[in-house]
């Protein structure tokens, strides 16, 4: 008989959909600080959400339904690759005190040859791609 896999003494994490084109893997348990989630994107749906970050947060209740990130989350650093256009992006957020959400951003596809990392400051929205 296989072994359950466990993380935090709880069941391991599963990819919930959220919507079209929009998948979260919430990787903490109860209420235990910070809180980081994995997102998973098609490029359209990336799209619809980067420039209201803290709003699809809150909208979608990813830390919880009591906890509100702040407007103008960040800041970030995104990993690019020098191409225009991914199949999939990866959004990974953690949410502590003072309630905003530093982020990395991840192209899906293969690794890049010649990765670059971007900082980007605190603002309403995630960088175009």
């Amino acid at each position: 008989m296989a072994q359950k896999s466990r993380f935090f003494g709880k069941k391991a994490p599963k990819w919930e959909a959220l919507g079209s084109g929009i998948w979260v893997l919430k990787l903490w348990s109860g209420v235990e600080d910070p809180q980081v989630a994995v997102l998973q994107f098609t490029a359209e749906a990336y799209l619809k959400i980067r420039e209201d970050i803290s709003g699809f947060l809150n909208k979608a209740k990813i830390f919880g339904k009591n906890i509100k990130v702040q407007d103008h989350s960040g800041p970030g650093v995104v990993l690019n690759d020098g191409r225009s256009q991914h199949s999939r992006l990866y959004l990974i957020v953690q949410h502590g005190k003072p309630s905003r959400s530093p982020f990395v951003i991840l192209p899906g596809d293969p690794a890049p040859e010649n990765p670059q990392w971007e900082i980007h400051p605190r603002g309403p929205g995630l960088p175009l791609l």
